[in-house]
C-alpha cells in the first residue's frame, strides 16, 4: 500500500509534474458541474450535437493541435541544432538531443491519438458516455481521466524543461565559440538561466491569480469557458 501510494506520488507529481494534472482535474470538474446545471432535454441535446459549442471535446482538439505543433518546434529546433558540424559527436549534447527529440514526438503521438479518438466519439455522437464516463468513479486512481489527459502537456513540459541543459551544453561546446573567448558563452548562459529562473518564479504566481475568489463571486451569472451564459446550480 505504501510503495502503491509513493509510486501514485511520483508519477502525479514528478512524472505528469503536478500543475497539468491539477489544471484537469479543475478542468473537468467544471464539465462536470456545468452539465448537472443543465436541464435534462437541454443536456441531451448537447452531448449528441456533434458541432456544438459546447462540445467539451472541441477545446481539448483545440489544445491538442496547439501541444502538436510547440512540440514540432521543438523537433525542428534540436534537429537544427545536431546539424551544426560536430555537435552530434559531443557525447552530452547528442543525448539530450535525442532525449528531448523522444519526449517531444512522445507527445505528437500522444496529441495525435487523442485527437482521432476524440473525433470518433463526436462522429459517432459518444457525447453522452464520455461525459458519463467522466463524472463516474474511476475503478483505479492510475485512470483518474486527468492525468490521462495531463500525458501530452506533460511530455512536452519535459521536452521544454530538458532544453535548458541542452541549450548550455551547446553553448559551452567548442563549436559555438572555437576561439576559445568566453565573453558569448557567459552572455548566452545569463540568457538561459535568466529565463529559466524567470519561468520558475513566474508560474507558480500565475497559477495563484483568480485562487482567493469568495464563494459568492462564483455563484454570479458568468461566461462559462465556451462563451455559454449559465449560472451554476444551487
Amino acid at each position: 500500500m505504501l510503495l502503491s501510494r509513493i509510486a501514485y506520488g511520483l508519477f502525479k507529481h514528478v512524472y505528469l509534474l503536478h500543475l497539468p494534472p491539477s489544471y484537469y482535474a479543475s478542468w473537468l470538474s467544471d464539465i462536470r458541474g456545468f452539465y448537472l446545471s443543465l436541464p435534462e432535454d437541454s443536456s441531451q441535446s448537447v452531448h449528441h450535437d456533434r458541432h456544438h459549442a459546447e462540445n467539451p471535446l472541441h477545446p481539448l482538439v483545440s489544445q491538442w493541435k496547439a501541444m502538436s505543433g510547440i512540440s514540432c518546434v521543438v523537433l525542428t529546433s534540436v534537429v537544427a541544432v545536431l546539424q551544426i558540424a560536430n555537435t552530434a559527436s559531443n557525447p552530452l549534447i547528442s543525448t539530450l538531443g535525442i532525449t528531448i527529440f523522444a519526449a517531444a514526438f512522445t507527445s505528437v503521438f500522444f496529441c495525435a491519438s487523442y485527437t482521432f479518438l476524440a473525433f470518433r466519439i463526436i462522429k459517432r455522437s459518444h457525447i453522452r458516455s464520455w461525459i458519463d464516463d467522466i463524472q463516474s468513479p474511476s475503478a483505479s486512481k492510475w485512470e483518474d481521466p486527468a492525468l490521462l489527459l495531463a500525458a501530452p502537456a506533460a511530455w512536452l513540459i519535459w521536452s521544454c524543461i530538458l532544453l535548458y541543459p541542452f541549450l548550455l551544453s551547446f553553448t559551452w561546446s567548442n563549436q559555438l565559440d572555437p576561439g576559445g573567448t568566453i565573453s558569448m558563452r557567459i552572455l548566452c548562459t545569463m540568457v538561459i538561466l535568466s529565463g529559466a529562473i524567470h519561468l520558475w518564479l513566474a508560474v507558480p504566481m500565475f497559477k495563484k491569480l483568480g485562487a482567493t475568489a469568495t464563494p459568492a463571486a462564483e455563484d454570479d451569472q458568468e461566461i462559462n469557458r465556451y462563451g455559454v451564459h449559465h449560472r451554476t446550480a444551487q
